[in-house]
């Protein structure tokens, strides 16, 4: 009975840590797309930029790595699944990091700015 007791354990463990990386992936994703739209709000800061149906595409492919994210940490086994967080999580921070220095910073940025 013990050994029943220590499985249900453990299944709860793995389906709260997948909870929580889906969890953490959704507010990635949600706090992405808020700070989106106020920048597509804020002619300052996207003067430069021609907002084509390309662009547009682009973005929508970028913003379905953390979409993906959070699917697959509700799906695949917990060694996989940290291996898709990392490398999104990569992915992610890199190509924000690069947008500093290609956008005019505004004081918006600070707060929504992922």
């Amino acid at each position: 009975m013990a050994a029943m007791g220590n499985i249900n354990k453990k299944t709860s463990e793995r389906i709260d840590r997948k909870v929580l990386f889906s969890s953490l992936w959704l507010f990635v994703m949600l706090t992405y797309t808020y700070g989106d739209v106020v920048t597509l709000m804020d002619p300052v800061k996207h003067g430069s930029i021609e907002l084509t149906e390309s662009f547009l595409l682009g973005g929508s492919i970028y913003m379905m790595i953390p979409i993906t994210v959070v699917l697959l940490s509700r799906i695949l086994k917990y060694q996989a699944s940290r291996w898709a967080s990392i490398i999104a999580g990569m992915i992610m921070a890199i190509t924000l990091t690069l947008t500093l220095f290609v956008a005019v910073p505004t004081p918006i940025t600070h707060f929504s700015r992922r």
